[in-house]
């Protein structure tokens, strides 16, 4: 079958973005991984650690069949993410038998890595805010030490979040570079960009729906922890020693967690002009 030659330079752009994009995507989230592996074998004796994999195994259990065909492709959204490509790769009619194996199973490792990582983000958060200290350590020490890993969870969380949105436009555009009609072109454009505003609002209240309690109730330990110790001064603006140490819950004083969290809504409203960027 004749193609034009634009139309195949830039299927050739696409499937070239997208390995970039696979590579990239695999690196974050392996990083990611390991922290989350150091951050539960920190705070969690065996028991405890086999308890939370055991967790995170019947969560992806369920979401894996959810997946497999609990759920047909109309009515489960990531199902509909990968069928809009890869059917349309399917009938481009330009790919082995072979080559489409091999995306499919690409994805089929990517969404596995997305199904994994959601529970035991939840769960290294969850053993940041149980995790015990030295019997020395004075409790603000500890309320400190605690804060700053679960920022560090939050930033960790955030990175794979906006790579997965990125991940998720480069692959929607994907069959793009098939379509010449500037008409078609537009309207397929939009549906890509709503799929990723959809998803990036998704994301930013999930890390605000983890982050936001866990913050709030440090900084309220702290307050607690001042005011029934012996320190006047720190008794007189507890909020000074809070902010100080970036314990503080107020928007002004957790600005870049803020801006951490609405990374990906952010991301997924700008997908407009992403799109522009990785125009093919």
């Amino acid at each position: 079958m004749y193609r034009a030659p634009e139309i195949l330079f830039r299927e050739s752009r696409a499937r070239l973005l997208w390995l970039s994009s696979v590579i990239v995507y695999f690196i974050i989230y392996a990083g990611f991984f390991a922290f989350i592996w150091q951050t539960m074998a920190r705070t969690l004796n065996r028991k405890g650690l086999l308890l939370y994999l055991g967790i995170a195994a019947i969560y992806l259990g369920a979401e894996t069949g959810y997946m497999l065909g609990v759920a047909d492709a109309a009515s489960s959204p990531l199902r509909t993410i990968f069928s809009f490509t890869y059917d349309t790769l399917m009938a481009a009619g330009i790919y082995s038998p072979g080559e489409l194996a091999v995306i499919a199973m690409v994805m089929d490792s990517i969404n596995l890595i997305a199904f994994v990582v959601a529970p035991l983000a939840m769960l290294a958060g969850c053993s940041i805010m149980q995790e015990r200290f030295a019997a020395s350590m004075p409790s603000l020490d500890a309320l400190r030490i605690k804060s700053r890993h679960l920022k560090d969870l939050l930033t960790g969380a955030s990175a794979i979040m906006v790579t997965g949105i990125l991940f998720m436009k480069i692959w929607l555009s994907w069959p793009l570079g098939f379509v010449s009609d500037a008409q078609l072109l537009a309207q397929l454009e939009a549906v890509t960009v709503t799929i990723a505003q959809y998803w990036g609002i998704t994301y930013s209240l999930t890390i605000a729906a983890l982050y936001l309690p866990s913050a709030i109730t440090l900084s309220n330990q702290a307050r607690e922890v001042i005011m029934a110790g012996n320190d006047a001064d720190l008794k007189k603006n507890p909020e000074q020693w809070l902010s100080d140490n970036k314990l503080l819950s107020s928007p002004t004083a957790q600005l870049p967690q803020l801006i951490a969290g609405i990374a990906p809504m952010l991301v997924g409203s700008f997908a407009s002009g992403l799109g522009k960027i990785l125009q093919f």
